[in-house]
């Protein structure tokens, strides 16, 4: 996942708050989680480092979720 996705996720929430606004509530906090199975580019990486904001997860990320719940296998990484 590269750099292009991400910005448009922050756009889409700043636009949510906005419009949050614009409607008289409060501004929500919002908390983004990106998976990708084919990992994320080092921009991706570096940008969301340490932001709290920002929940990350690559193939063994969502393997280890998914053994943390009860899983007793490992999801398969399909390539094409």
């Amino acid at each position: 996942m590269g750099m292009n996705q991400i910005k448009k996720l922050e756009n889409a929430a700043k636009a949510f708050q906005q419009e949050t606004i614009d409607t008289g509530r409060a501004k929500p906090d919002i908390t983004l989680l990106i998976i990708c199975t084919g990992g994320f580019t080092q921009a991706v990486k570096k940008h969301i480092a340490g932001r709290k904001d920002f929940y990350m997860s690559d193939h063994d990320g969502i393997n280890q979720i998914f053994a943390a719940y009860g899983g007793n296998y490992q999801i398969p990484l399909f390539k094409t």
